[in-house]
């Protein structure tokens, strides 16, 4: 299955390259870092423009119970 995704910026609508795809972390500045903790994106750049599209967030792996 090929995704298009739709750049907000400049309108151009291009396809989700895996190999093209890299992560970003959002702190949000210090405090809110030590307290919640950072976001962290799957992101791919426009071809057009180059600015940054989040494709989805990532979560944090846990540990399967008993470990």
């Amino acid at each position: 299955m090929k995704r298009k995704i739709k750049c907000s910026v400049c309108g151009q609508r291009f396809h989700i390259v895996k190999a093209q795809v890299y992560q970003a972390k959002e702190t949000g500045g210090v405090i809110k870092a030590l307290a919640d903790g950072a976001k962290t994106f799957d992101v791919m750049d426009c071809p057009n423009c180059g600015c940054q599209k989040a494709i989805c967030v990532r979560m944090d792996k846990c540990a399967p119970d008993g470990e």
